[in-house]
Order: C-alpha cells, then sequence, then structure tokens
C-alpha cells in the first residue's frame, strides 16, 4: 500500500477539510471567493451567509478542538461555517 493509498481512508471518514481562498477582494464589495473540499459536504453546496476571514479562523479552531479562539474568531457575532458547510 503506498502513501497515497493510506491517506484517502482518512480523508473519506471527514477527518479533513480542504479550504482554499483566492485574493482579497476589490472596491467596496470586498468579497472573497473560498472553495471547501470535504466529504461530508454534497457537491456544489453553497451559503448565503456573510463569512469573514475570523469565520474562517473560527471553524479551523472548532475542527481541530481547539477550546479558546483567537481574535475576532472568538467574538459570539463570528459565524462558523461547520453548520452551512455540514463540517
Amino acid at each position: 500500500m503506498d502513501r497515497e493509498d493510506r491517506r484517502e481512508p482518512r480523508y473519506r471518514s471527514g477527518a479533513t477539510v480542504i479550504f482554499v481562498t483566492f485574493g482579497e477582494g476589490s472596491g467596496n464589495s470586498n468579497q472573497v471567493a473560498t472553495m471547501i473540499v470535504s466529504p461530508a459536504m454534497a457537491p456544489v453546496t453553497t451559503s448565503v451567509a456573510a463569512f469573514s476571514r475570523y469565520s474562517l479562523l473560527k471553524t479551523t479552531e472548532q475542527l481541530l478542538g481547539i477550546p479558546t479562539y483567537l481574535a475576532h474568531a472568538d467574538d459570539p457575532s463570528t459565524a462558523s461555517m461547520r453548520h452551512a458547510f455540514h463540517l
């Protein structure tokens, strides 16, 4: 069994999530594209919720099991992406 074969079961179990964020927004819109790859999500899952870089930080900290959040990720108004994307 090579290294790639050993990694696939962990990904399929939902133990891995991949976030890809593209650059910064421009003008007043400040919208940034983010792709999330996870076996727990249905294909082409989207959300109309507004997320920030602190949402990504909060979600990452939650997925890693970190009980305290850094910076504005700790704000009650910062939305986590977990529920919207079934993570």
